[in-house]
């Protein structure tokens, strides 16, 4: 099955909207979908020529021309594909009059001797022998007609006109959301992409957020080392210099007195022994100087 558009797809929720019991020919739906006044379109159907008249209003805006045009032709190529492959089944209308037209205000009565047949109260009118245009009440165009013949009169008579049955297949597309089983496949399959994405996601910020917490603790810690390195270096740098001059006086004193009884039991046992106290001098102050 193809995609259709949204156009295509409110079509289509029109046929399925009607059980087997109330269906009836589609051209009752046209005037309300498309052959009205707020669309601004008409269609004239001549059996005897074998050709039928799209009206269209606002005639000189070819933009508007070209998108009716297109819509028209659009809703019969659907009737039509969807016929094809058995997504509905058409019964041709066989009483149809040999002239008609579609329109939700028009109304098509006898025409008088010179072909002016008037189509509503308002005073719109057209010639049955010249289908070129739908006059209002002053005589002014304001629809002009685009004429169709060949393939596109058989198909429009047929489809149009005929009373549709839909199959158990559209309405199976109709379930599935207006949505055909590739369209189905492909949701399904992005919507679980899209899951293992989210998944993927949320597993990365999760161990990015583990990683964030591994750095902080490493900072902590090297920040505690460095300030453990600074606090020794401090304490080495205070051991070094926590002598103060007069614990060192102090302790000179203290090895001169050791020095000075040394010398005298020195003397006492050996008159000969000679001691210079210089030495102790000398020693103090090259510990001093090591200590400095």
């Amino acid at each position: 099955m193809r995609h259709f558009n949204k156009r295509e797809k409110d079509v289509i929720k029109i046929l399925v909207s009607k059980d087997f019991t109330n269906v009836s020919s589609f051209s009752v739906e046209l005037n309300k979908m498309f052959f009205n006044e707020e669309n601004g379109a008409a269609l004239v159907v001549d059996r005897s020529e074998k050709v039928f008249y799209l009206f269209i209003r606002n005639f000189e805006d070819q933009k508007r021309v070209k998108v009716c045009i297109g819509e028209f032709l659009e809703l019969v190529n659907l009737l039509l594909y969807l016929s094809d492959n058995n997504l509905v089944n058409v019964l041709p209308y066989s009483n149809l009059p040999s002239f008609f037209l579609l329109h939700d205000t028009f109304r098509q009565v006898d025409s008088d001797y010179d072909g002016k047949c008037v189509l509503d109260g308002k005073g719109h009118y057209f010639n049955i022998r010249d289908l070129l245009y739908i006059y209002n009440r002053e005589g002014v165009p304001e629809y002009k007609s685009f004429r169709f013949n060949g393939k596109y009169y058989d198909l429009v008579l047929n489809l149009l006109f005929g009373v549709i049955y839909p199959t158990a297949e559209l309405y199976a597309f109709v379930e599935r959301g207006n949505m055909t089983e590739e369209e189905l496949r492909f949701k399904v399959q992005f919507e679980e992409s899209a899951k293992q994405h989210r998944s993927a996601m949320k597993n990365a910020e999760e161990q990015l957020e583990k990683t964030k917490r591994s750095l902080n603790i490493s900072y902590i810690a090297l920040f505690i080392s460095f300030v453990a390195l600074i606090a020794t270096l401090c304490s080495n740098l205070w051991m070094k210099t926590s002598i103060e001059p007069y614990q060192f006086q102090s302790v000179k004193n203290i090895l001169e007195e050791i020095e000075k009884n040394t010398k005298i039991k020195s003397l006492k046992d050996n008159d000969n022994l000679e001691i210079k106290p210089s030495i102790i001098d000398m020693q103090m102050k090259e510990d001093s100087l090591n200590l400095k």
